[in-house]
């Protein structure tokens, strides 16, 4: 898992760490999850990347900010052309997006399509993968995935 800030590092390890037993129960080794900072602007000019060997990118709530995007598909780019740890090599990335102002989307959009990237929204509703207590409906969010195109 990464974020930019050490404040989000710093809780996103706490988290994977009260939930070790959960994860055990579920066949997911804790140690196997890595937290680690990542700048978009950096990731994407760097020749080595911490997202190398990773075969999901999840990303929730990322497209926010116009000036922000190129590197930030930059980065998606990078990762989903690295070599991958299956021998598949089918690297996916998968967005939450929250759809707040269009032409922030729509440039979004237009960067995915220049760096060769496919973007599939999902129209079914997903399954919970962590046990909550309720759910608030949000029309606004909206679920893809990435691949290269071919």
């Amino acid at each position: 898992m990464t974020d930019y800030t050490e404040a989000t590092l710093d809780n996103l390890s706490y988290n994977v760490s009260i939930n070790s037993k959960w994860l055990e129960g579920r066949g997911v080794d804790p140690q196997s999850i890595s937290v680690g900072k990542l700048d978009w602007g950096e990731a994407s000019t760097e020749g080595d990347c911490c997202l190398g060997s990773a075969d999901l990118l999840i990303a929730a709530d990322v497209v926010y900010s116009r000036e922000c995007l190129p590197d930030l598909v930059t980065t998606v780019r990078k990762f989903l052309s690295s070599s991958s740890s299956s021998s598949t090599n089918d690297k996916v990335a998968l967005f939450a997006t929250t759809h707040r102002n269009r032409q922030t989307f729509e440039l979004f959009e237009l960067e995915l399509e220049r760096k060769g990237i496919i973007c599939q929204y999902t129209s079914h509703t997903m399954e919970y993968v962590f046990p909550c207590y309720f759910n608030q409906p949000r029309s606004d969010v909206r679920i893809c995935t990435m691949r290269l195109s071919e």
